[in-house]
């Protein structure tokens, strides 16, 4: 039950290999997954050396089931807008490959990452503008 990160890598390492990714240098969690190196003989000169970050979400039990972040903020939001996305169906335990894939470009996920921004908006003006009406008395009264 507490694997559950042992289980996300290996799904992460299914998706690398499967689509020929690399973990980028200093990898760590909460940072990008996964990069696409353009090199070689097939790759329009105007790109090769590129290098393209990718961000991997899987799901299992056959479901098309996705989510993440713990903390979503409109620094995570502005993160993510840059990134490609790859998200895989995982059948656990057998650590098949995925049945199914699909990819999201940068493009593609605008209007998800829009209506995100969107739904924390007044949070993020909260924050900014509470902190300044809290005065030491109210906090006195509030917390003794």
């Amino acid at each position: 039950m507490w694997n559950v990160a042992a289980q996300d890598d290996a799904r992460e390492r299914q998706m690398l290999s499967l689509f020929n990714l690399e973990r980028p240098q200093g990898h760590q969690r909460g940072g990008i997954d996964a990069v696409l190196q353009l090199e070689g003989r097939d790759v329009p000169s105007g790109l090769h050396g590129e290098v393209v970050p990718f961000e991997l979400k899987s799901a299992t039990k056959g479901k098309a089931d996705f989510s993440t972040g713990r903390d979503i903020g409109l620094h995570t939001i502005n993160r993510w807008r840059g990134l490609h996305w790859l998200f895989g169906r995982v059948r656990l335990p057998h650590r098949r490959p995925s049945s199914r894939c699909y990819y999201g470009s940068p493009g593609k996920m605008a209007a998800m990452f829009d209506l995100m921004a969107s739904y924390i908006e007044h949070d993020v003006k909260l924050g900014e503008l509470v902190p300044n009406l809290i005065t030491l008395d109210t906090t006195r009264e509030v917390l003794g």
